[in-house]
């Protein structure tokens, strides 16, 4: 998987998605939320660890979600951990 390919849609450099502060999913700005299974959920507030079915990538100024991903490599973005 390149960096500019989300769920298998190659997308050229000028081409990547961004928010509408103009931010792409690799800006410090942009924050990579998991999505969980409801056992996935009842593991963290636990406190025993588990991995996400689904990662959003989310602007923090403006709250737009620039993508989302359930390739496995995303999935293992230590953002999220």
């Amino acid at each position: 998987m390149t960096p500019n390919e989300i769920d298998g849609e190659d997308r050229g450099a000028d081409d990547q998605a961004t928010c509408s502060c103009g931010y792409d999913r690799n800006h410090h700005m942009v924050s990579a939320k998991g999505d969980y299974t409801l056992y996935g959920s009842i593991c963290l507030i636990m406190g025993i660890s588990a991995h996400p079915i689904k990662v959003r990538y989310m602007c923090r100024m403006c709250h737009d979600v620039i993508a989302e991903s359930t390739d496995p490599k995303a999935l293992k973005d230590p953002r999220l951990l």
